[in-house]
């Protein structure tokens, strides 16, 4: 397989239930040449599984944090609004994110909306 079948193959098991929801010897099976084409064991497999459930859980857990974050910025803000670029600079220091992942997740938000750079708060 080259790179880019690889980085498919990938991708697709990272959208799948499959990761957690099957023994280990059977989701190693079902993907036995990818695991081959990348020189992984058994082993490691169940690491890069363990590692990858791990930190979906912890996207899971950290959404809403940064969610109150952000609704508490624009209940402080002036007129409710706040450009997001702002907005991006005053996220917890230990958030990472880019100016388009904080725009989908402002989009998300149903207390949220976007009107041009602004963040404004609904009603």
């Amino acid at each position: 397989m080259d790179q880019q079948q690889l980085k498919i193959q990938l991708q697709k098991i990272l959208n799948s239930a499959d990761i957690d929801n099957k023994s280990l010897d059977d989701f190693y099976d079902e993907h036995r040449s990818l695991w081959q084409s990348l020189a992984l064991s058994p082993k490691q497999v169940e690491l890069w599984r363990k590692l990858v459930g791990q930190s979906n859980r912890t996207q899971q857990n950290d959404k809403p944090k940064i969610e109150q974050h952000i609704l508490l910025l624009l209940q402080q803000a002036t007129g409710g609004r706040m450009p997001l670029a702002q907005m991006l600079q005053r996220l917890p220091s230990d958030v990472r994110m880019s100016e388009q992942q904080l725009r989908n997740t402002v989009q998300h938000m149903s207390e949220l909306e976007i009107k041009g750079p602004f963040v404004v708060l609904k009603g």
